[in-house]
């Protein structure tokens, strides 16, 4: 297990390499130079003040993910209320 801290240098050496890759493009789009642009900003602005959140599903949502429900209509709605939750 990670700590807090061992989390986000790993988080900014994984923007930094998404970062080289893009540069390595022979020919980049505009969302290419967008993406660029948004993962450097967080390779240089993430510091002590962010937080780390993680998504814990429920074990029912977790029963209908491994029978492979995803596109039922209770999975959906329990997803979004689930992410909406703060706790």
């Amino acid at each position: 297990s990670d700590t807090i801290h061992s989390f986000k240098a790993k988080l900014r050496e994984a923007c930094d390499r998404e970062v080289s890759a893009i540069d390595k493009l022979q020919k980049t789009t505009p969302a290419d130079d967008a993406k660029r642009a948004s993962y450097l900003s967080l390779v240089r602005r993430i510091n002590y003040m962010h937080i780390v959140m993680v998504f814990v599903p429920s074990q029912r949502l977790r029963e209908l993910s491994q029978a492979h429900r995803e596109s039922d209509r209770e999975y959906r709605r329990l997803y979004g209320l689930e992410l909406q939750d703060p706790n």
